[in-house]
């Protein structure tokens, strides 16, 4: 698993990124879910597809404006339960049938594709083809998404990054950035007044040096 996703972290990092985070215009993004669930769409779609002709705009619009278009997911255990104990392909079928009610769901995503590997194995520790392909792919896209909550600030409290749920941004620092042990967390207000969690770190990684996030 870490094998591929080291892979696919360093294939991500060599898209390009914006030069400076922008921070989000959240009534912008209601504003676009509301007047054209049309246009959201097709970002969904487009991210789904990991277009990256994709603007760093064009992908934050699509992936924070998808959840105010009321797309609801099971919660992640019962996706991965859908899995059963073993990776037959009518199991791994109904599994990323039901990512498709929230098809930007980086945590479910995450957590499919790990059981899929789990499961995935032979006697002879060997994967199916298919089985690493249906990994790979939630993981490619997971980390598509996690490409542009990274283009969304710079993790300090007046560029914070900004996720749809919880659970993306848990995904997001544990599996983009490699932080995964930290001491407290507290709620903070942005210079704008905007709410957000912030990390006291208790350690770093090649990817993320501050104290805090």
């Amino acid at each position: 698993m870490w094998r591929i996703l080291k892979c696919l972290l360093l294939s991500v990092c060599c898209m390009p990124l914006a030069a400076h985070a922008a921070d989000v215009d959240w009534n912008a993004v209601k504003s676009l879910a509301k007047s054209d669930a049309a246009q959201v769409n097709r970002l969904v779609e487009r991210l789904v597809a990991v277009d990256t002709s994709m603007t760093d705009q064009e992908m934050v619009q699509g992936y924070l404006a998808n959840t105010y278009c009321h797309r609801e997911c099971e919660a992640d255990s019962a996706v991965v339960a859908l899995l059963g104990d073993s990776a037959h392909e009518k199991n791994i079928a109904n599994a990323l049938a039901a990512l498709e009610r929230n098809p930007l769901d980086c945590s479910a995503l995450i957590l499919v594709a790990n059981k899929i590997l789990e499961l995935g194995k032979g006697e002879d520790g060997s994967l199916d083809p298919r089985h690493e392909k249906a990994a790979h792919d939630c993981y490619l896209r997971a980390f598509f998404v996690f490409k542009a909550i990274a283009s969304t600030g710079d993790g300090s409290k007046e560029h914070p990054f900004a996720t749809a749920s919880v659970s993306d941004e848990y995904a997001f620092m544990r599996y983009f950035l490699h932080l995964w042990k930290y001491t407290s967390q507290s709620v903070v207000a942005t210079p704008s007044g905007t709410p957000c969690d912030m990390f006291d770190l208790s350690e770093k990684s090649e990817y993320y040096s501050a104290s805090e996030i």
